[in-house]
C-alpha cells in the first residue's frame, strides 16, 4: 500500500545518511547510543559523534531494529520518509506519528500497553519499587535520576528520568491487600520516552522469572473496560 499524502520534512538531514526511507536529522543527535544499541548494523557516528544511517534495512528483522531505534530514542532525530503503509501504521500505533514525513493511515492510533499485572511474593510495594529502581539504574542507556519512593506495604510510587527533566511516574500496588497479585501503572501520556519505560519494566519482569509470574499487559482502555484483551508477549 502506497500513501499519497505528504508532510514536509522538518529540517535538513545529515549529509552522510544513505539514500532510503530512514534518516537522521542534521544537528539533532545527542550521542545517546540508542541507535547503536538497537540497530548497530544500520547506524554509525561521524567524526563529530553525530549519528547517521549508514545502511537501510534489508529484511524484516532489520526493519524492526530501525523502528526500535526511533522508538527508544528520547528525541525525534531519527525519522521515516518512506511510503510503506504497513510501516507508517506501525509507527503511528507506537505513538511515532510525528516521526513520519508522510501521513500514516488516519485510523492508526497509539496502542500503548501501560498497565501490567503479575504474581510476586514481595513483602511490600516499597521493596518492589527499590528492586525496579536498581534495574533501571543498571540497564538504562544513560545515568538515571530518581525521586524518592512514596508509599507503604500495599502501594508505592516514584519517578525517574534519564533525559533532562522528563520524569516518568511509576505506580505499584497490590490488586487486593494481602494477596500476591500486583499492578504497575504507567502514565498514558508523558512528554517523551513512554515506550522505552514500558520496555524497561517488561525486561525487569521477564528477566526475573523466579520472582514474577503470570505477566499480563493491558492498554488503558482494556484495563478500564472489559479487560478482555491482554498481552503475554512484550508490549510493543
Amino acid at each position: 500500500m502506497t500513501m499519497q499524502n505528504f508532510m514536509p520534512e522538518p529540517t535538513m538531514q545529515h549529509p552522510r545518511n544513505v539514500e532510503g526511507p530512514f534518516y537522521v536529522r542534521a544537528g539533532c543527535c545527542m550521542s545517546c547510543d540508542v541507535p547503536m544499541e538497537e540497530a548497530p548494523e544500520l547506524f554509525a557516528y561521524d567524526s563529530g559523534n553525530h549519528c547517521f544511517v549508514k545502511r537501510q534495512p534489508t529484511c524484516s528483522q532489520e526493519l524492526k531494529q530501525a523502528i526500535s531505534a526511533i522508538l527508544f530514542s528520547e528525541s525525534d532525530c531519527i525519522r521515516y520518509r518512506g511510503d510503506d503503509g504497513s510501516v507508517l501504521r506501525t509507527l503511528a500505533e507506537l505513538g511515532l506519528r510525528k516521526q513520519c514525513d508522510r501521513n500514516p493511515p488516519a485510523d492508526a492510533a497509539p496502542l500503548w500497553r501501560n498497565y501490567v499485572t503479575f504474581e510476586a511474593t514481595f513483602d511490600s510495594a516499597a521493596n518492589m519499587s527499590e528492586s525496579l529502581r536498581r534495574h533501571l539504574a543498571t540497564h538504562c542507556y544513560a545515568p538515571v535520576k530518581f525521586k524518592d519512593i512514596n508509599g507503604s506495604k500495599n502501594a508505592a510510587s516514584f519517578e525517574f528520568a534519564w533525559f533532562e527533566h522528563y520524569f516518568h511516574p511509576v505506580q505499584i500496588a497490590r490488586e487486593n491487600p494481602g494477596d500476591s497479585t500486583w499492578l504497575i501503572q504507567l502514565p498514558s501520556h508523558v512528554p517523551v520516552g513512554l515506550l522505552a519505560v514500558i520496555r524497561q519494566v517488561d525486561e525487569w519482569l521477564t528477566c526475573n522469572a523466579t520472582e514474577f509470574h503470570e505477566i499480563r499487559w493491558y492498554t488503558e482502555a482494556d484495563w478500564r473496560g472489559s479487560k478482555l484483551s491482554l498481552f503475554t508477549r512484550s508490549p510493543w
